[in-house]
């Protein structure tokens, strides 16, 4: 199949690798757009402006999250298909894809322009920060067909193992991104709105980059007109995968939401750190998060091809990334944790914001391995199918998160509330790591998918 890589066959820690790394340099681009929006606002605007866009961020990723969340159920099925061969079924998957992320676009669009005043007064949003806060969430939101359509067709390129495309998409849309936020912000002092607006348009272009890819160079999944035709298998399937997965991101979005309520009660302060310092944060994890995905698609292709022992190289493989990875980032952190939370805040104000931005970043990674393999063993459960057991994973994390950010900042204090992430870390580890110890390898792998029906 022209424009699809098989994992199939070859070197598992080759395959991934090779596969992982564009996906890492894509994610770091897409953080651009969340990095350059907090240079420029935190350094031309204010942090009071740097804090409205934090306190966004809780909200607009429950949106994020549900939207990658059934991207990633098409995704798993359409790796399924491809290691099996059968193109018909990719056809039947990808076009009812579009119509059922068309639906999502249109919920979420409608829901944000109406209700994101309501919901940023349920977290606490301070009144001083509301008007920005409400202006970024409604613009992000009431955009939402451009990362809705983007994270489907990613997704559907890396299904078949093509992990290029999405990252030349993203590097296009961040060079945008970059000068439109320049252009919106320092020029013409939209302020905001401006930054919001620029984002909107930089992923409308990465979504029509990989649209036509799809359209020019995978021919053989593009759907018939009998493709789009009410499938019900097709749509229990993708339901059966991606909502599970959705709600699982959603619940890590509230719990995050949660979390920001009492992150909120220490004041602007704190919160702008946090802001800052989750922005490095969130650089830090993308080759997690790019590991977890990598090895979803990878486990879904060999599940599809019924090759047990390839899964089980492939985890080993991916926990040997992840050691690399985390020696890495968490030295890089240690030494430079500063001055790269610095370039979110002006000088005159880093004295009230970095030492709290550098504590939160030194707990947390120290702890980046157990969230590294959080994400391995519970995105490979999902890669074969069995997407109940990392939601089961997620409840626990997010259920610990909250508990422990709330009782920890009381207890002990802001010190103590940044150890609720890898508390949470462990506890989503722990349902993972036994389900996929339970898979039985032994008895052939026709018994593991008898098991997921």
């Amino acid at each position: 199949m022209a424009g699809s890589t098989d994992m199939t066959k070859g070197s598992p820690f080759g395959i991934l690798w090779r596969f992982i790394f564009p996906m890492i340099l894509g994610n770091l681009f897409q953080q651009f757009y969340s990095m350059v929006d907090g240079i420029i606002v935190g350094r031309f605007v204010s942090a009071g402006a740097l804090a409205a866009i934090g306190a966004d961020m809780a909200v607009i990723n429950i949106t994020v999250f549900l939207i990658i969340g059934f991207c990633v159920g098409t995704s798993v099925l359409l790796a399924q298909y491809c290691g099996a061969g059968n193109e018909e079924m990719m056809r039947n998957t990808f076009g009812m894809a579009l119509l059922l992320h068309l639906a999502e676009a249109v919920v979420i669009s409608l829901a944000g322009l109406s209700l994101a005043r309501q919901v940023l007064a349920l977290i606490h949003t301070p009144a001083e920060l509301m008007e920005d806060a409400v202006t970024y969430c409604m613009i992000n939101l009431g955009t939402c067909f451009a990362p809705v359509f983007y994270n489907l067709f990613s997704n559907v390129l890396r299904a078949l193992g093509n992990s290029r495309m999405p990252l030349i998409a993203l590097i296009i849309s961040s060079v945008m991104n970059i000068i439109l936020d320049l252009l919106f912000v320092i020029a013409f002092h939209w302020g905001v709105a401006g930054v919001g607006i620029a984002t909107a348009i930089s992923q409308a272009v990465s979504a029509i980059f990989c649209g036509v890819y799809i359209v020019r160079r995978c021919r053989f999944l593009l759907p018939k007109r009998k493709n789009f035709r009410w499938n019900k298998e097709v749509v229990i399937n993708i339901i059966r995968i991606g909502v599970p997965t959705a709600l699982q991101n959603m619940f890590s979005a509230i719990g995050l939401v949660a979390v920001q309520s009492t992150i909120n009660s220490f004041g602007t302060s704190v919160m702008a750190a946090f802001t800052a310092g989750g922005k490095i944060d969130t650089l830090a994890l993308q080759p997690m998060i790019s590991v977890g995905n990598g090895i979803s698609t990878y486990v879904a292709q060999n599940y599809g091809a019924k090759q047990s022992h390839r899964i089980r190289e492939g985890v080993r493989s991916a926990l040997l990334l992840s050691v690399i990875f985390c020696g890495v980032i968490t030295l890089v952190i240690r030494l430079f944790g500063g001055t790269l939370t610095g370039m979110f805040i002006k000088p005159e104000e880093a004295g009230a914001v970095l030492p709290i931005a550098k504590q939160y970043l030194n707990v947390v990674s120290t702890f980046y391995l157990v969230g590294y393999a959080y994400y391995i063993f519970s995105n490979a459960m999902r890669g074969m199918g069995r997407a109940s057991i990392p939601l089961a994973s997620t409840f626990a994390e997010v259920a610990v998160k909250v508990a422990a950010a709330a009782a920890l900042a009381k207890l002990v204090g802001l010190e103590g509330l940044w150890y609720a992430w890898p508390l949470a870390w462990a506890a989503g580890l722990v349902p993972s790591l036994l389900s996929y110890l339970r898979v039985k390898w032994d008895s052939g792998f026709a018994a593991a998918e008898t098991e997921n029906q």
